[in-house]
């Protein structure tokens, strides 16, 4: 995840810089769509990560929870 935000915050601005005057280059559209993969993926991380800390805290929070007694018991 680390390369991919690198990659990201390096290659947006050096898109910006240096092709934002002429998009259609064929140089201009293939880093545009370096960066759209990589800031892509980065986002697809992202999201997987978060719905995993969710996922492990409502898992937490159910074995957290006491049980009923009748379970206990064996009842």
């Amino acid at each position: 995840m680390l390369q991919l935000t690198l990659l990201s915050i390096i290659g947006w601005p050096l898109w910006l810089y240096l092709y934002a005057d002429s998009p259609t280059q064929v140089n201009a559209i293939a880093l545009g769509l370096f960066c759209c993969a990589f800031s892509g993926l980065l986002m697809i991380h992202l999201m997987v990560k978060a719905g995993r800390v969710l996922k492990a805290r409502q898992l937490r929070n159910l074995r957290r929870r006491p049980r009923p007694r009748s379970l206990q018991n064996g009842i």
